[in-house]
Formats: C-alpha cells, sequence, structure tokens
C-alpha cells in the first residue's frame, strides 16, 4: 500500500523505486536509534543504529526493490509510535501495525512485540491494548472492504485460500533449519553474532522485548516462503 501510493504521487520509475527504498533504510537507522535511546540509553541507540547500518541484510534492503524495507519501516514506526507515549499512541501504532500487514503478511508475527511494548510502557495497559487492536483491525479491514466495493472481493478470496493453502503445505513441509541458520551465518555473520549475544543478554537481564522480537522474526523466517521473501 505505501509503495502504491509513492509511486502514485512521484511516478514508477527507477530513480524513485532506488531513492524511496534508500530512504527508508535511512529511516530505519534513525528509528532504530530513537527505540533503543527510549527504553535504554542514548548510548545503546548510537550502537544499535550503527550494527544496522553495518548489517548486509540491512543494506540489501535498502538497494533492492523488495517489500521487507517498508515492512520493517513501519513495524519500526509502531514500536517507536508506542514509546513516545502520548495520548494517542495506541491508536496511532495500531494503524501502522495495520499497513504493515497490508504492506506484507509477515508482520503479524510481530503483534506479540507490538502488545508486549504497550503493556509495559502504557499507563492504561490493558484499556490502551483494546485501542491499539482495535486501530489495528479498521486498517486491516480496508482492504477486503475495497474488494468488495470495487466488485474484486471473490478474487480477494481466491488469494487468500491460495495463501492459506500454501501455509498449510509449508507447514506440513520439512525444515531444514541447520541449513536455514548456516545460510543466514554465511550471509550477515555480523548481525546475526550481534543479535545472539542480545538475545541471551536479554534473558539474563529479564527483558523481554527483545527475545520476543526475536522469537517473532523467527517465526517470519520459518515461514517466510508464504509470503515471497525478497519479493515483491
Amino acid at each position: 500500500m505505501i509503495v502504491g501510493i509513492v509511486f502514485k504521487i512521484f511516478g514508477a520509475s527507477y530513480l524513485v523505486e532506488r531513492s524511496f527504498m534508500a530512504s527508508l533504510g535511512i529511516a530505519n537507522i534513525l528509528l532504530t536509534y530513537f527505540i533503543a535511546a527510549k527504553m535504554y540509553d542514548k548510548r545503546t541507540g548510537l550502537l544499535a543504529a550503527f550494527f544496522l547500518g553495518l548489517s548486509t541484510i540491512a543494506i540489501a534492503t535498502s538497494r533492492a526493490f523488495w517489500l521487507d524495507n517498508p515492512m520493517i519501516f513501519l513495524n519500526l514506526l509502531v514500536f517507536a509510535t508506542i514509546l513516545s507515549r502520548s495520548r494517542y499512541s495506541p491508536l496511532i501504532s495500531g494503524v501502522f501495525q495495520g499497513l504493515a500487514v497490508l504492506t506484507k503478511l509477515p508482520s503479524l508475527f510481530l503483534l506479540p512485540a507490538s502488545i508486549y511494548l504497550i503493556f509495559r510502557y502504557s499507563k492504561d495497559r490493558w484499556h490502551s491494548i483494546l485501542k491499539f487492536l482495535l486501530a489495528f483491525t479498521i486498517i486491516l479491514s480496508i482492504l477486503p472492504i475495497y474488494a468488495l466495493v470495487t466488485g474484486g472481493f471473490e478474487d480477494f478470496l481466491v488469494w487468500n485460500f491460495w495463501q492459506a493453502s500454501r501455509m498449510a503445505s509449508f507447514a506440513s513441509a520439512r525444515v531444514d533449519l541447520l541449513d536455514l541458520i548456516t545460510t543466514s551465518v554465511a550471509f550477515d555473520p555480523l548481525t546475526l553474532m550481534i543479535g545472539a549475544l542480545g538475545f541471551f543478554y536479554c534473558i539474563y537481564k529479564r527483558e523481554w522485548f527483545l527475545p520476543i522480537w526475536f522469537l517473532s522474526w523467527g517465526m517470519f523466517i520459518i515461514f517466510s516462503p508464504i509470503s515471497g521473501f525478497g519479493s515483491g
């Protein structure tokens, strides 16, 4: 959706495509700093932004026209909005979460991390979670309502049935996790090493946001063939 809006405003061209993705890559680094600084301190924020800037995966998604980059951007916006702790944070973050899922389906796997952040940083925890889920549901309903109004609801149902069939087929297939881990380490060893250290350190400190986030991304990686990771 966000890509379509950009192309509608600026036109679909190679320059617009590359400039847009590069801008999102820079924005992701800035958002990472903000999130880490809010949760911990400014030094941690600088380190997180620095290592993200060195990440092979982050560089690759910022250079290619993949939907992964806007998906990551929107999910980081969700976390940053929650941490801003404004009056409207639950509603605005719910809107961003819905847009993230509409951009690419694996964003669903990050819902637990978003809800955990709201639970931890909001004064009125359950009320804020309900507002977040309400905004999320409303935004998520835009696509089927649009399909119904424009006469494309049957195609919408066929597409979703096909996606569900792929998910069922993939879930019943054997996944070579060792090969998946080996490939990931070879592609971006620095990010994997730092991520693993951070994961176990947070468990030791009983800080659960990062482990929940990592486990959610683990589900994304396992099920990424369903949504076509790295494809537009």
